[in-house]
């Protein structure tokens, strides 16, 4: 991370793949993290694409099913799906047949599913496969999995499992890494994604409280999405190439505070602010507008009111000397 790729296929209708694509070997699932055991199914399903000389695409939905069906009970999602697609992409696939789900789509009977999305591929010279972890549903009430493709297909689709992976003795899925990230977990958050936890926002104009104090920073407003404890982290932050004069670096070790301003209750915000300041930042460009990609690489102190801005500043002299240090283990490895 970050990758910032765009090129990868991406098709709404099996229609549209089965007519560009006649033998086809799908990764299936939601893929939230694109974590390390997504990242062993869809590199075992590139191993059998390679078997037949077949094309690699992913089968996914947008949005996520509980977002439609309860959506008091859909979580916050680990990578949004602008995220997922270029992870995805990073994988070395060929596209990704991105399924609207609808309120017709979860009514939809595991027979129904598999005739409108594979029955393309019953033709004589073409052939698919669905590649998936065993917990992969579909249908209505996600009544059928993998193990039953085969039978609902009369044997037109192969189906593959693919066994998750185990990190600490217990299986990696995507609600773990969710549990670890609001613990404050990132060391183990970070391992099981198998990257540093990443968010990809555009920054807005900051308030002028760190510049006043010596610290300028870049400023992303949180509403909604997955975040870590509030606190202070080292990051690294990712310009878009596009914006930074050329032949200049684009990528910057920062110290970010997630929070609400304690310190400064007149500019206290309504929700949850990332400022980051940017270590040997000198280029002579505006932040504030810019996507940016944030990087948590490691979890310094939880966020606290100091007595004075002196002692913040302190504070955050102290807060840098160990972005360095962090900084250099990395260069390190």
């Amino acid at each position: 991370m970050p990758i910032n790729a765009k090129r990868m296929n991406i098709l709404s209708k099996p229609s549209e793949l089965a007519a560009i694509t006649k033998n086809v070997v799908f990764a299936a699932g939601f893929f939230d993290g694109v974590h390390i055991g997504h990242r062993k199914l869809i590199q075992e399903a590139k191993a059998i694409a390679l078997q037949s000389g077949a094309e690699i695409w992913v089968l996914s939905f947008e949005p996520h099913p509980l977002f439609v069906v309860k959506p008091e009970f859909c979580p916050k999602l680990i990578t949004p799906l602008n995220l997922r697609l270029e992870l995805l992409e990073a994988c070395g696939v060929d596209g990704c047949l991105l399924l609207p789900f609808t309120k017709e789509l979860a009514q939809t009977s595991p027979e129904a599913f598999c005739e409108q999305c594979f029955s393309y591929w019953y033709n004589e010279g073409m052939h698919c496969t669905i590649v998936s972890g065993p917990n992969w549903r579909f249908g209505h009430n996600q009544s059928a999995s993998i193990r039953d493709v085969e039978g609902l297909t009369r044997n037109q689709v192969s189906a593959h499992i693919v066994e998750g992976v185990e990190y600490n003795s217990e299986l990696v899925s995507s609600s773990r890494i969710r549990q670890s990230l609001l613990g404050g977990d990132l060391q183990n958050a970070n391992a099981m994604l198998g990257y540093y936890y990443t968010i990809c926002k555009k920054s807005i104009p900051e308030r002028g409280v760190g510049t006043k104090i010596g610290f300028p920073t870049a400023n992303i407003i949180f509403s909604g999405e997955l975040m870590p404890p509030n606190g202070v982290y080292v990051t690294r932050v990712t310009l878009p190439r596009e914006a930074i004069p050329e032949n200049s670096k684009n990528t910057f070790f920062a110290v970010a505070n997630l929070g609400f301003r304690p310190t400064f209750p007149n500019a206290r915000p309504d929700a949850p602010v990332l400022e980051l300041h940017l270590l040997d930042f000198d280029l002579p460009i505006p932040l504030h507008g810019l996507e940016l990609y944030v990087e948590y690489i490691k979890f310094i102190r939880r966020e606290r009111k100091f007595d004075s801005p002196e002692k913040l500043v302190r504070q955050i002299k102290e807060d840098i000397i160990m972005a360095r240090e962090a900084a250099a283990s990395l260069s390190d490895k």
